[in-house]
């Protein structure tokens, strides 16, 4: 049954990646009546239908299914990070502030863990930091700004050596310009 659940997730993270949200949502709330899971499963089909919700722009059902889903999967950055981006969209700026902060530890904790430094692990967390810095500038926190600034610094630094890093912001600055 367990692979079973892990095939359906598989199906509707596709289907949600196609951009097919009718048909994953139908899929969810399937799995979703069915009593027999729980745990990270449950809380996994309460991420993908947050998902599904904050790509439909149903920002209170894309929160509330996210913060279902954020009991059952602490460390999901992913899934912080979609409760930053609906809280955003909802204006709860100290709430958003507190999921990207809670992504970016643990992403970190991850990223340490797996000892899996190539250069999208890196990119994503410095797109954490960066959001996180944008957000205490739109605060009026420069004191908190600096901080997540020096720890940026402080994370690059410790990962690796220059010419990395400047290849990274290139491929960082080439990445925006074409946003």
């Amino acid at each position: 049954n367990k692979n079973n659940i892990y095939d359906k997730h598989k199906l509707i993270h596709t289907l949600i990646s196609l951009g097919k949200y009718e048909d994953a949502e139908l899929r969810l709330n399937k799995l979703i009546k069915k009593k027999s899971i729980t745990g990270e499963q449950l809380g996994l089909t309460f991420f993908y239908m947050a998902s599904v919700k904050y790509e439909k722009n149903d920002l209170s059902s894309a929160l509330s299914y996210g913060l279902k889903a954020h009991r059952l999967l602490k460390d999901k950055p992913e899934l912080n990070y979609l409760i930053y981006l609906v809280c955003l969209r909802l204006n709860k700026i100290e709430e958003a502030k507190n999921f990207i902060l809670i992504s970016i530890n643990t992403n970190k904790r991850i990223l340490d863990k797996n000892n899996s430094f190539n250069s999208e692990n890196i990119l994503d967390q410095v797109d954490l930091y960066l959001r996180a810095i944008n957000l205490y500038i739109n605060l009026n926190n420069v004191s908190e700004a600096y901080k997540m600034i020096e720890e940026l610094s402080e994370f690059l630094s410790n990962k690796m050596d220059k010419k990395i890093i400047f290849s990274i912001f290139e491929d960082l600055l080439i990445k925006y310009s074409l946003s």
